[in-house]
């Protein structure tokens, strides 16, 4: 009589009892999470350089891509990995040197999708016709503000808002959504760190602003 037996990848019997996921995440989401997380399967060289965080769970390591989970296709998939991590998961983001995220990044969420920008302000209680004003410390060109270079973008799928751009001085611009702003909703306006003054030299740091919308969220 042959008797057959199952084991984890480690050699654990399983045999009636399964396997319980390391990241316990939404059935649906399934799928693109764990392309997210095998993505993030490379060697330790590659990821010395600046632009990936690094997830620990149950010893194995992942590299993730900060331009990766910043796209709109697996930014709800890196939110989902960040609401449902188990208490012995390690999350380290890449500033100057990897870090230990804090529950206070975790709770604000934006540093661990922008760990190398700063935190400009928290605007609260905003109406869906609001417009913001980016204030720059020295002269940009014109053609340097773009959508690629400032972006509103909603801070649960990542779903960009599209936007138009209005110079009101030398280092002031007016940015105005075109479709108005969901009730009870959040919304990041990122300044990435590309932009250049009138002397092709980089302004530095990327930035983020956090935008709440005054009401409550509409149910689908």
């Amino acid at each position: 009589m042959t008797v057959g037996h199952f084991f984890s990848p480690l050699g654990h019997t399983i045999d009636k009892v399964g396997v319980k996921p390391d990241i316990a995440v939404k059935e649906e989401m399934a799928h693109k999470v764990a392309e997210l997380l095998l993505s993030g399967l490379m060697s330790s060289s590659a990821a010395s350089v600046e632009g990936y965080d690094k997830l620990t769970v149950d010893g194995q390591v992942f590299d993730i891509s900060l331009a990766t989970l910043r796209s709109e296709e697996y930014w709800s998939s890196w939110n989902e990995v960040l609401s449902t991590l188990p208490s012995t998961a390690k999350l380290q983001e890449q500033r100057d040197s990897w870090q230990q995220a804090s529950p206070e990044e975790l709770a604000l969420r934006w540093p661990l999708f922008y760990p190398d920008y700063s935190s400009l302000s928290s605007l609260k209680d905003l109406a869906p016709d609001s417009k913001f004003t980016v204030h720059f410390a020295s002269p940009v060109p014109l053609s340097s503000v773009t959508p690629q270079t400032v972006e509103l973008i909603a801070a649960d799928d990542g779903k960009r808002v599209p936007v138009s751009f209005k110079a009101l001085n030398s280092t002031d611009w007016q940015v105005t959504p075109q479709v108005p702003l969901q009730a009870g909703t959040e919304c990041w306006l990122v300044v990435h760190s590309d932009i250049p003054d009138l002397t092709g030299h980089s302004l530095g740091k990327g930035s983020v602003t956090v935008a709440r919308t005054a009401g409550s969220p509409v149910q689908n």
